[in-house]
């Protein structure tokens, strides 16, 4: 048995227990999406091709007696090989990251009317950020931009002060529409999860991470806490070891819940093909963001209702009168110290930043503000262009 799956079948991370219950879920993801590009198979593809391409190379310069750049010799065949293969790879970046950019947003893609708008309402020295999708909301698609200001590149995935979004159609058109505007909002920052922009899947690390910690320190923390309750009693810590043992369930179900919420994270951005996402669909954004806010609300009350804080706090007490004593007599004082430090460990219960007004999500104030900036500027845009022809 490998230790991933070790550590996904163990019982301490598998196995729920009435506490769980009190912990709001999230959803799987839906049916129907566009399927997605695997980046396991491009990478795969990748470093065939290079092997073949390289042994292809040397193999056959030796056999046919090419001496042209010494393509003979395994090193010369590498050295090419290699600088080929490596802005290959930076285009096989660029087309799985950016494939809708390609194919709608950029202004000489499959949809140059949208790319000339963006470009239209694009001032001085701003980036697109790099996050690219179709928005659809009912039975119609939407596109949706921020432009950042100082950020240098023509993309960036950084997104600066002073940045604008900007909501279009698919006929390049810009919308003044402040209901849809939240819609957008809304799916565009579900989307940062599904796209995160890195070459490294963080959430799945995170979530191997946090399972391969618990397995390793936790099943053992309760046997070595009472193993060295005398020690700790004697050096005036029995409340706090009190408080470590009473807490000690409820903080795993809170990990388990951790590990479940990345879990389920994971699930999202496979079924979206991650980075070369494609198209949203309100109602699934929806579902999730919901979800989500349920489930962060759960946390914090979680938190709440078992100390968890408290917990926290007093199992960091207790490791580090382990840690700092480094010759007294604990019983497997590296076990022990590593079980408290997990379980001092706090987990973030997550966040929402948007408001529900009247049965409505609705982005922050100074979201809307920057939407309402850019709408004034794309009317300015136009009256120029307006005034110019009429000259």
């Amino acid at each position: 048995m490998s230790d991933s799956h070790a550590e996904r079948s163990h019982p301490l991370v598998q196995e729920p227990v009435s506490l769980d219950e009190e912990l709001s879920r999230l959803p799987e993801p839906p049916n129907g999406l566009p399927r997605p590009w695997k980046a396991t198979r491009w990478k795969q593809a990748y470093m065939l091709g290079y092997f073949l391409a390289l042994f292809g190379l040397w193999g056959g310069a030796r056999l046919l007696n090419i001496h042209f750049l010494g393509l003979d010799s395994f090193a010369a065949s590498w050295a090419v090989v290699s600088g080929i293969w490596l802005f290959l790879g930076l285009g096989m970046i660029n087309i799985y990251h950016l494939r809708i950019y390609f194919r709608d947003y950029y202004r000489w893609g499959g949809n140059r009317q949208l790319g000339r708008g963006l470009t239209r309402y694009r001032r001085r020295g701003e980036a697109l950020f790099e996050l690219f999708a179709r928005y659809r909301v009912g039975d119609g698609v939407r596109y949706f931009t921020f432009y950042v200001p100082g950020a240098g590149p023509a993309l960036t995935r950084q997104l600066a002060a002073g940045a604008e979004p900007l909501l279009f159609d698919a006929e390049g058109q810009w919308l003044d529409d402040e209901p849809l505007f939240h819609k957008a909002l809304l799916m565009w920052s579900q989307a940062l999860d599904l796209s995160p922009g890195t070459l490294e899947n963080k959430i799945a690390k995170d979530h191997k991470g946090l399972a391969k910690l618990i397995v390793r320190y936790l099943p053992p923390l309760p046997g070595l806490l009472d193993q060295n309750a005398a020690t700790f009693e004697r050096r005036g810590l029995g409340a706090e070891l009190a408080l470590v043992r009473q807490g000690y369930p409820a903080k795993c179900a809170y990990f388990r819940h951790s590990l479940h919420v990345l879990q389920r994270k994971v699930e999202w951005g496979d079924a979206y093909g991650w980075d070369s996402l494609t198209e949203l669909r309100y109602e699934d954004m929806l579902r999730l963001h919901e979800a989500k806010a349920s489930a962060f609300e759960s946390r914090r009350l979680f938190l709440e209702r078992h100390h968890l804080n408290e917990v926290e706090a007093a199992a960091d007490k207790l490791q580090g009168i382990v840690a700092r004593e480094r010759s007294g007599p604990w019983v497997e004082r590296k076990a022990l110290k590593g079980g408290l430090q997990v379980l001092a460990a706090p987990h973030p219960t997550g966040e929402i930043h948007f408001e529900k007004v009247e049965g409505e999500w609705r982005a922050p104030e100074v979201m809307l503000q920057a939407y309402r900036s850019r709408v004034a500027y794309a009317r300015e845009v136009n009256a120029k262009r307006a005034t110019a022809r009429k000259v």
